[in-house]
Order: structure tokens, then C-alpha cells, then sequence
């Protein structure tokens, strides 16, 4: 996705909680790494802010983050639950405020 919009001219800030995003934002030539745990509302606001400071806007947002545990319902734990719900969707509701 990032890099059919940097090959239409965008300019894009990959968010990610891996440390290897400053790493593959370098790969893409036109892209900013910015570590960001979606999950986390004060991560949001720093990443966010970062983006700001780098491109003084957002126009396009794409909300991709997402983890899956799989197992079966009756053994996967309430942990697991939380952190899928978590990052697939309160790290949604938050990038979009």
C-alpha cells in the first residue's frame, strides 16, 4: 500500500511497533519510519505529532494494524482477546480521532 502511494507521489510515514520501521520506511526511498503501538493512546498522540512535524498534514489515512491469535475459542486466553481487540480495533478509534 505505501509503496503504490509514494509511486504516486505521496509522502508517507509507515507507523509500527517493530523497531525495523525506520528500516523499511528507508527501503521504500520516500517514506518516515515512526515507531507507534496502535494500542496505545499516548503512543498515538507522539506518532501522530511526528507526522505532523514531518509533513505538516495528514490527507490519507489507512488503517491496517492487526494481529490475530488463533487458536479456538475455548482455549484462547482473555489476554490474547484484549491485546486482538486492542490493536485491531481501539488502534483504529484512535488514528482516526
Amino acid at each position: 500500500i505505501a509503496q503504490m502511494f509514494i509511486e504516486k507521489g505521496a509522502k508517507v510515514a509507515l507507523l509500527d511497533r517493530s523497531e525495523q520501521v525506520e528500516q523499511v520506511a528507508q527501503r521504500l526511498n520516500s517514506a518516515v519510519g515512526i515507531w507507534c503501538d496502535v494500542s496505545s493512546e499516548e503512543s498515538v498522540k507522539q506518532a501522530i505529532h511526528s507526522v505532523i512535524e514531518e509533513f505538516d498534514r495528514i490527507d490519507i489515512l489507512v488503517n491496517c494494524a492487526g494481529i490475530v491469535a488463533l487458536a479456538p475459542a475455548e482455549s484462547l486466553s482473555l489476554e490474547d482477546w484484549n491485546k486482538t481487540l486492542s490493536v485491531n480495533l481501539t488502534g483504529t478509534f484512535l488514528l482516526c480521532q
